[in-house]
């Protein structure tokens, strides 16, 4: 979204500043638990962007974005945390520990899959120079 953020105030600085600011606002409801207020704001947003999408390829690029957030956001509401409620009892907040678990298993089979080719190569190589 940022590359198109880019071409957005390449061509329409204020028109571009506009819709960063819209996006922005979306992020504390979103933070907070107020999903409804902020699948409001985009689209109140994807609204403006639809109107104006044959304005350029990077207002019709920005609408599509802001279309699929909203319906990631309307699809995965019940997964969302309120992070605000969750900050206040103490929990855990970050997934780091989540990411840092999937890199190294993901690494792991990268690893495994790089042996099992190398030494399936050689057994090739080995078979049909027989």
């Amino acid at each position: 979204m940022t590359q198109q953020h880019k071409a957005l105030i390449k061509e329409d600085a204020a028109f571009g500043t506009d819709v960063q600011d819209t996006l922005e606002s979306v992020k504390h409801p979103l933070w907070h638990g107020h999903v409804d207020a902020a699948l409001a704001h985009l689209e109140r947003l994807a609204f403006d962007l639809d109107l104006n999408r044959r304005r350029s390829a990077a207002v019709a690029k920005r609408c599509r974005s802001v279309n699929e957030f909203a319906t990631y956001i309307r699809h995965n509401r019940t997964f969302l945390p309120n992070v605000g409620e969750r900050d206040q009892q103490g929990d855990t907040i970050s997934t780091a520990f989540v990411e840092s678990t999937i890199t190294q298993v993901v690494s792991t089979r990268n690893e495994r899959q790089k042996g099992h080719i190398s030494s399936c190569k050689r057994g090739l190589a080995c078979t049909t120079t027989i």
